[in-house]
Formats: structure tokens, C-alpha cells, sequence
């Protein structure tokens, strides 16, 4: 499809808003960075509340909250193993 432009899609960008069709122009949003729409120069990064662990994704996804009785022991993890039990008498 030589001469057809098309904007990357969701989760890639490319320097230049439309890239050829057929080439690999689009380059995957990095780790811990998303992009939700398609013909982007560039992707976001997630919010302190949000991770993205996956190359190439058009979101970020929620971190894990602590619930009551918990309290956060590793804050980088985005998942269950960022919260761990109160000692006895915390909460």
C-alpha cells in the first residue's frame, strides 16, 4: 500500500502524526507510559496512582490500594504484594 499514510494506534506513537502503511514507523509506548489515542507524537506517562508494566498499552492500570489493616511495605509494586497485615494494636 505504497503512498497510504496512517496514524499509529493506540499504545504506539511515531514521531510524525501519519506513517506509511506496511512500515514500522509506530514505536511502542514504553513501560510505565500509555498512549489512549490513535496518530500521537508521543505517549504519557501514568500517574503516581497508576502503573503500566506492559510495552505498547493504550492505558494505565490502578495500583493496588491497601485496605483496612494494611499498610503499604513496598510502594513500587502495583500489585497485592505492596500492602502487607498490621502488627497486633495497628491498624
Amino acid at each position: 500500500m505504497q503512498g497510504v499514510k496512517l496514524p499509529c494506534p493506540p499504545g504506539k506513537y511515531s514521531t510524525q502524526a501519519m506513517v506509511d502503511a506496511g512500515e514500522s514507523g509506530c514505536t511502542s509506548c514504553a513501560v510505565g507510559r500509555f498512549q489512549s489515542q490513535p496518530g500521537q507524537t508521543q505517549c504519557n506517562a501514568c500517574t503516581s496512582n497508576e502503573y503500566q508494566n506492559q510495552a505498547g498499552q493504550p492505558f494505565c492500570r490502578p495500583k493496588v490500594q491497601c485496605t483496612p489493616g494494611e499498610h503499604v511495605v513496598n510502594a513500587s509494586a502495583p500489585d497485592e504484594s505492596r500492602c502487607a497485615v498490621c502488627a497486633a494494636g495497628f491498624y
